[in-house]
């Protein structure tokens, strides 16, 4: 009876330790800026961001500019949201966010003021067109005369049909990839709470259980192995979802502006985070089970001094 006593404690100990685990490295290790400022580094989502908001930007013009306009915007938007500006802006989309969902702030905002980007674009595409050559002018057939009445007409529009400031929010949201930012903070603090519970009542209540049942070394013979399993598994787990996610992401239809390569990058480098934590528990464990088996030796021989000063 003590021993099932002991087994039922244990995989209790093992599913609560998981939950710790999940949140300890979601906390320290994902739900942070280094973590999007790494996964930056490491990827090209920037150039895939970048390559989204552009798509997204030139369906916004209006659709009767001229044909000689309409390659050249193109590649003006691309030039001034580029990679690097699509970088800043999830950088400064990640601190006004994260914390909300971490609990440390109420308030976000995720418009992004476009308004010197805008000048820039207007900017960039005159000197484009400037540099066409008379022989594409001619490609286009129109005249450099008739290309400056042109760009005098169409610039403004260009830049009054994009908006003063990006909702990256809605955008996703436009794409079929609805964040719900305060969802995601109640669930995050859920879950938070939860572990905390965990770590400062259940898990204690346990070793006080192992303690009676089993006595201290046997309570740290126990506690030793029920983290060893538990980092052990999540660990397998873990590793198992590195290979396979990725996997299930290709099979899922994305919007043609979300780039598959730096979703799966990502998945891999996020799943990556959850690593560190089982290996301190289960370095944990092997050190409580040590302690286990050297507890006894080191008790009998004050046990026996004890008795003989006794005599």
């Amino acid at each position: 009876m003590r021993k099932l006593l002991l087994v039922l404690v244990s995989i209790v100990v093992i599913a609560l330790t998981w939950g710790i685990m999940l949140v300890t490295d979601a906390d320290r290790h994902v739900i942070q800026t280094s973590f999007v400022e790494e996964v930056l580094e490491e990827t090209d989502l920037g150039d895939a961001v970048s390559a989204m908001l552009v798509e997204e930007m030139t369906g916004q013009l209006p659709p009767d500019i001229p044909p000689i306009f309409q390659e050249q915007i193109s590649v003006a938007v691309s030039d001034v949201f580029d990679a690097q500006w699509a970088e800043q802006t999830i950088l400064g989309l990640s601190s006004e966010l994260l914390p909300v969902i971490r609990g440390e702030e109420d308030e976000y905002s995720a418009a992004i003021d476009i308004t010197d980007e805008k000048e820039q674009l207007e900017n960039t595409l005159t000197a484009q067109l400037n540099e066409l050559s008379d022989e594409e002018l001619q490609e286009y057939g129109t005249t450099r005369m008739e290309l400056e009445m042109m760009m005098g007409m169409v610039l403004p529009q260009v830049t009054e049909g994009l908006p003063d400031q990006l909702d990256i929010l809605e955008m996703l949201e436009g794409m079929g990839m609805e964040l719900n930012v305060g969802e995601l903070q109640e669930e995050y603090q859920v879950q938070r709470g939860r572990s905390q519970t965990i770590m400062f009542i259940t898990i204690p209540a346990a070793i006080i259980l192992y303690i009676v049942l089993a006595g201290i070394a046997g309570a740290l013979r126990w506690s030793g192995w029920s983290l060893i399993i538990a980092g052990g598994l999540y660990l397998i787990v873990f590793v198992i979802a590195r290979g396979v996610l990725p996997g299930v992401a290709e099979q899922i239809e994305l919007p043609p502006e979300i780039d598959l390569a730096a979703v799966t990058s990502v998945i891999r480098m996020a799943i990556g985070k959850f690593m560190f934590s089982p290996m301190v528990t289960v370095a944990v464990g092997v050190i409580l089970v040590v302690l286990s088996i050297f507890i006894p030796k080191w008790r009998k021989p004050a046990q026996e001094k004890t008795g003989s000063a006794q005599q």
